[in-house]
């Protein structure tokens, strides 16, 4: 009686035949449009290079912090030892706030020597609430290891 109940179960089956179809028209279709467009370029006129072209290098103000001092100038040869009160003074002397140009602003600072983290951060936080820009320059020592025949 159960067996009456049950109604045979239909399977769905999907022709897959027009969906290969339409696949196949699209693919058609983008090769045809993609080779009918034209890519817009815009020719560029690249000078020679017999030409020379003059190279401003521009100088930075600069600041040199050692163990025990400070070095400061208006580049790196020009540089002379101040106390943290003269360049403080100094960089106040510059107005490098009133410069609207941000190359003039720019000081590198050079770390030499193992120096006390506060006393750096308190030396680039002075230099940026004057207005200055402060960039870091990192010195990479080499280490030289020396292999050998032991004697």
């Amino acid at each position: 009686m159960t067996s009456k109940l049950r109604k045979a179960r239909q399977k769905a089956n999907v022709d897959m035949g027009p969906f290969s179809d339409i696949a196949f028209l699209l693919i058609i279709f983008f090769i045809l449009v993609t080779s009918l467009t034209h890519p817009m370029a815009q020719k560029l006129e690249v000078p020679a290079s017999s030409e020379v072209q003059e190279e401003t290098k521009q100088e930075f103000l600069c600041l040199e912090i050692n163990v025990d001092q400070l070095k400061f100038g208006a580049n790196a040869q020009t540089l002379s030892n101040v106390t943290f009160e003269q360049l403080e003074k100094k960089i106040e002397e510059l107005k490098l706030d009133e410069k609207a140009d941000e190359d003039q602003r720019v000081v590198t600072v050079k770390i030499n020597g193992e120096v006390r983290y506060g006393f750096f951060v308190e030396t680039v936080l002075m230099i940026s609430r004057l207005g200055g820009i402060p960039t870091l320059i990192e010195e990479v020592i080499e280490e030289k290891v020396v292999t050998g025949v032991p004697t």
